[in-house]
Formats: C-alpha cells, structure tokens, sequence
C-alpha cells in the first residue's frame, strides 16, 4: 500500500514538474514570438551593438574608420555566400530527385510516435553535419518536411530538434577549426604560426574531450526537447509548406522528342557528359574534403538522379527562390565581421580573456567567448579569424592545454549557433516553419547544452 502510495507521489510530482518546464516554454516561446524581430532586423541591430563596441573599446577604432572597415567587409565574404546559396540549392534539387524523395520518405515513415521522430530527426542532423556541415543542413529541412506528414508533431519544435544536431558539426570532420588547425601553410593555421606546429586531429577531433562532448550532447538534447515538447500542435500557419511551388514540383515525365533541342532537353546525355567531367577531375586532381568539392557533388548528385537536363533545370529553379534571405543577410554579417576583424576588438577581448583565466579554467573562458563571437561571426572561418590569435597567444601566455582551449572554441560556436538565426535561414527556407517559435525552443536547449558542455571543458582527465 505504501509502496503504490510513493509511486504515486512520485508520478505526481513529476507530472508537475514536467507541466512547470512546458508551461516555461510556452511562455518562452510566446515571447518569441511576440518580441524577436525579422532576422534581417537582427542583423542590423547586431551591426549597431558591434560598431558601439568598437567605438567604446577598441584601440584603432573611430567613426570614419569603423565606417570603412563595416562597407570593405559587406562584399568581403560575397563568394562565401554565393557558395552557401548554391549549397542550399544545389541540396535541395538533390533532396528533390525521385530517389532521395523514395528514400527520405522510407526513413520518415519510420517513426510511429513523437519520440521516434525527435530521435531520428536529432541524430540524422547531427551524423550528417559532422560529416559535412551542409549536408547536415539539408538533411535537417528535408527530413523535417517529410516527418510532419507522416506524425502529428509541431513542426517548429521538431525543426528546432533537427537543428540543435545540426550545431554538432562543429565537433564532426566538417570542423573549420579542426581542419585548419592541421593544415600545414595555411594562413588560417594560428597554431602553426604562433607555436610551429600543426595539431593532429587526434588531439581535437578524435580526443576524449571532444568525444565527450558529443556523447553527452546526444544524450541531453533530446531530454531536453522532450520534456520542452508542446502539449497541443501549433496552428497551421507554422506547419511546414510544400516548398516552393508544390503544385510544380511534379518530376518531368517523358515527353515527345520531335526537335533535337527537344531531344536534349529530355536526354541523359548532357547530365551524364557533365557528371563524367567532374569524375574525371576528382580522379585525376584528388577529391579535397572542403566546401567547394561538397557543392560539386551535389551538384553532380543532382544531375544524375533528375538524369535529364530538364528535370534538374525545373528543380533549381524552384529551389533558388528559397535563397533570398541568404543573399540579403550574409553581406550584413560580412559588415559585422569587417568592423571586429579591422577595429582591434579582438585584441581587448583577449586581454580581458587573459585577465579572468587561469591554465585549468581557459578552455571554459574560451568556450564562453566562443558563444558570445558566434553572434558577430557566425562564419567558422571568420570566427576563428576572429577568435584564433587572441586564443593561442592566451593559451601559450598561460601554459593552458592547447588541445582543450581550441575544442573550446569550436564547440562554443556550434552552442552559439542556437542563438544565432543565420545558420537557421537555410532551414526555414526548406521547411516554411516560424522562425520566432523555432528559436524560442532553440534557446530553450542553448542553456542546458552550455552547462553540459562547459562542465567537461572544465574536467582536467579529458584535457590530455
């Protein structure tokens, strides 16, 4: 008697602890909604903060040349967005292909409950961004699109699931930071440049610390969003649409051949020719793991699996109209970049990085500016840039374990990224879902991902 008496108890109080923290998202998430502005207005605002910063405290910084270095760095990463648009696109078309769609849809329609859908949405994000970080995008919106039809979930949290695994590509082989660290002659390669070596990816990819990290944050995230879970399914507006078009994303059948033009256009021929071309190449030149060789191959991807020129024509066609708030916002964050990268913030920041750090406590102090550099540079690129010389010089200042202090920055930007809207444009472009309700279940996980992934940071066994 006692004993069901205690179960019971139990039950009861963790029903209402469980109704306390949805009924905090809820709020939260309301909130959101109500108050965040359009991420283009984000932007901007983050434009204001960065130059006042500067204005305030950074040495080489002035009106005229805050003004200068903000319009250099508007087109500095133009080439970069380019490639981001072309990725997303060049992804879609492929998700778009009849094969992809059969396969997506097999693997969507295996979950048979809201937890089964949570679980393959955070973990396929996540296998595929820390295989390539743009693949992880894709897979995120694509597979999101295909589980709102077949399980009755919110699709705002569910995209909010997906993306939170995709922030793990900065722990994965897509790891900007990883990458260049062991990268001999790179002008990016801090490490080589201030200490004369390059780091293994065995001492960052593959080290215990990192390996921790991932495993912990596979296992909290989706306690996290299950228990933030939405009790009732939000209104239709926030559902995912049918893409762009969907009326017209029929795939083109086969059509009457009575011209040459006609004959190419419906022909395997054109798409097969470029797809060899590349092959060739990549036989010939090698297939280098970077952001180029990925849009290449899902270009080629593409090509294949549409077979017919006309196919992947239509595909990208109704894919580049999702490609609008990428082209508008990236030269905004390259304005961003161009002011913190050319004022000398960056060196205050490190001097106030040295000032509250010790050897045990720097990867964490790392981890925590990490976050907060991800909002102004959310480009790993220009993040490390950014973050790699006042990083090292820190580290090499206060004898603190190199390995340790650079996983901190990498891991710090992925949890940056959850309250960062600019890698999520490429998702609520595929998906169509409210970007406010996304990012107020977004940062609800932001906090317990910064607690767990600060703690092991803080752990001086994972540091060797």
């Amino acid at each position: 008697m006692l004993e069901n008496l205690s179960k019971s108890a139990a039950q009861h109080v963790e029903a209402e602890n469980e109704g306390l923290l949805s009924s905090l998202s809820a709020r939260l998430i309301g909130a959101f909604e109500r108050y965040m502005p359009d991420p283009f207005i984000v932007a901007i605002l983050l434009t204001a903060l960065t130059a006042a910063l500067s204005l305030a405290f950074a040495p080489k910084a002035t009106p005229t040349s805050v003004l200068a270095a903000w319009y250099k760095g508007l087109f500095d990463i133009s080439g970069f967005a380019f490639l981001i648009a072309l990725m997303l696109v060049t992804g879609y078309a492929l998700s778009e292909s009849p094969p992809v769609e059969r396969f997506l849809s097999r693997v969507a329609s295996a979950p048979r409950c809201v937890f089964s859908a949570l679980l393959l949405a955070i973990f396929a994000s996540a296998l595929a961004s820390m295989i390539h970080w743009a693949l992880g995008l894709v897979v995120a919106g694509r597979l999101c699109r295909e589980l709102t039809r077949n399980v009755r979930v919110d699709a705002a949290w569910l995209v909010a699931a997906a993306y939170s695994g995709f922030t793990l590509f900065s722990s994965g082989f897509s790891s900007a930071i990883y990458l260049i660290s062991n990268t001999h002659g790179s002008n990016m390669n801090v490490v080589e440049r201030l200490m004369g070596f390059t780091l293994p990816l065995s001492r960052t990819l593959l080290s215990n610390l990192n390996l921790s990290i991932i495993i912990a944050l596979l296992i909290t995230l989706p306690a996290v969003f299950w228990v933030a879970r939405p009790r009732a399914l939000a209104d239709s507006p926030d559902a995912p649409d049918s893409g762009p078009d969907a009326s017209e994303t029929t795939h083109t059948g086969r059509t009457a051949r009575s011209t040459f033009a006609e004959w190419l256009a419906t022909s395997c021929v054109v798409n097969v020719f470029f797809a060899l071309l590349c092959v060739a190449y990549f036989v010939s030149h090698g297939l280098p793991f970077d952001f180029v060789s990925v849009v290449v191959l899902f270009l080629v991807g593409g090509m294949v699996l549409h077979w017919t020129p006309r196919a992947y024509v239509a595909s990208i066609n109704r894919a580049a109209r999702l490609t609008g708030p990428i082209l508008l916002q990236f030269p905004i964050y390259g304005g961003i970049m161009g002011i913190v990268l050319s004022t000398g913030l960056a060196d205050r920041i490190a001097e106030l990085v040295i000032a509250v750090a010790s050897p045990a406590t720097l990867p964490l102090v790392t981890y925590l500016s990490s976050i907060v550099i991800s909002l102004f540079v959310p480009s790993a690129g220009g993040h490390w840039a950014v973050q790699g010389p006042f990083v090292i010089s820190a580290a090499n200042h206060l004898h603190a374990p190199l390995a340790a202090t650079i996983i901190g920055v990498a891991v710090g930007e992925g949890t940056g990224d959850m309250i960062q809207p600019m890698w999520l444009l490429p998702v609520i472009a595929i998906t169509g879902v409210n970007i406010r309700r996304v990012m107020g279940f977004t940062t609800i996980a932001f906090i317990p991902m910064t607690l767990v992934s600060g703690l092991l940071l803080l752990l001086p066994f994972l540091h060797s």
